[in-house]
């Protein structure tokens, strides 16, 4: 394992284990990066084009296509690229797609069209498996896509996909969960990421369709409408926790930057932490069933696990280019899009004890508008 396998607290899965009916319980380290990632072959049942029918599944769902009207325009790659909404896909075989319709899909549609109190009840009374597993689907599939794209489209500047900077083995535990629909799975609470659903107002911009995600924090933030949700993948819920403060404070809509402002804050707070929960996973082959759980460490986050990250208040140590901003001084933290570069936010922290400002850039890994 390297340093940042270390740091993820990551232990490597060795062989891949199937039920006795030949199918995957879980994929293997090798196994999740070259036939899943780097392969051809189904990424929910891993199965090869030669085995079963495919067919292309949306990154985007379809539905989303129909209500917000996508199919004729772009999304914007985190390489400043375009690609248009109808052909963002990635190859499936035909049964695990039409699996997810009928257990994630119909639903989560129909919790949307209810708007953001809806899902909220839904959480409550159902749980969250199913809109947790739902986003960590989104998330997996923009990143498959990313090494079928190119990074450069001028071939003189290199053939290597936008997925080459990629840690696959990182994302090993989030596929595990997206694909909990298809293996009776059960998942503790420990294993779930944090989560957040709230109302924003329409005004303040044409579109009501947003999507941002950031690979490193393993953080997706999804607006669809009036409803906007953000959710960690790899944190044990640590960092709705970190954030809670900030959380407690939204009593209404907040506005579309407003939102892409929240999403910015629950990634940050994901990568400052330090004891970050092991996650494991034992396989059935009898039953052929999984249960999916963590070994959470006490004190998640470094220096203060209530250190807040907006406004005038006390700011947990985010580490950048630049270093670690000290917690023994009061900073005042601003978010904002960096205008020359739609993959890039600008963080600038002000201590009120110094006169010169730390600044550096956040990076957005996928930036995808109705625009």
């Amino acid at each position: 394992m390297d340093e940042a396998d270390n740091k993820r607290n990551l232990e490597p899965v060795q062989r891949t284990i199937r039920a006795g009916s030949g199918n995957v319980l879980l994929f293997s380290w090798n196994d999740f990066v070259e036939t899943i990632c780097e392969g051809s072959c189904c990424f929910i049942c891993g199965r090869p084009p030669n085995e079963t029918k495919f067919n292309e599944e949306h990154i985007i769902p379809n539905w989303v296509f129909r209500n917000f009207d996508l199919h004729k325009r772009q999304v914007t790659l985190s390489n400043g690229h375009k690609h248009q909404y109808s052909t963002y896909t990635v190859p499936c075989c035909e049964a695990c797609n039409s699996e997810m319709a009928q257990f994630l899909e119909n639903t989560m549609s129909g919790l949307f069209s209810r708007g953001a109190d809806a899902i909220q009840n839904y959480i409550v009374r159902e749980g969250c498996l199913v809109p947790f597993t739902w986003l960590a689907l989104i998330f997996l599939k923009l990143h498959l896509k990313d090494r079928r794209l190119r990074l450069h489209l001028d071939p003189r500047k290199g053939n290597e996909p936008i997925s080459a900077g990629y840690t696959w083995v990182h994302m090993h535990h989030l596929h595990a969960v997206a694909r909990a629909f298809h293996v009776p799975s059960t998942i503790l609470p420990e294993a779930f990421g944090s989560m957040f659903v709230f109302p924003i107002i329409a005004e303040g911009t044409k579109d009501s369709f947003d999507i941002v995600s950031f690979t490193d924090a393993q953080t997706l933030y999804l607006r669809l409408g009036k409803t906007g949700i953000v959710a960690v993948f790899d944190d044990a819920c640590a960092v709705l926790n970190r954030v809670r403060w900030l959380a407690e404070k939204i009593d209404g809509p907040v506005s579309w930057l407003q939102a892409r402002e929240i999403a910015v804050h629950f990634a940050m707070a994901n990568l400052d932490l330090e004891n970050r929960p092991l996650f494991w996973t034992i396989a059935n082959k009898q039953n052929g069933s999984v249960v999916i759980g963590a070994q959470v460490i006490r004190c998640l986050g470094s220096a203060s696990s209530t250190g807040r990250v907006l406004g005038n208040s006390w700011l947990a140590p985010f580490r950048h280019s630049r270093g670690c901003l000290d917690t023994s001084r009061k900073w005042h933290i601003r978010c904002w899009p960096l205008a020359t570069c739609p993959s890039c936010w600008i963080v600038r922290a002000t201590s009120f004890e110094t006169t010169s400002p730390w600044i550096f850039q956040l990076e957005l890994t996928h930036r995808l508008t109705g625009g």
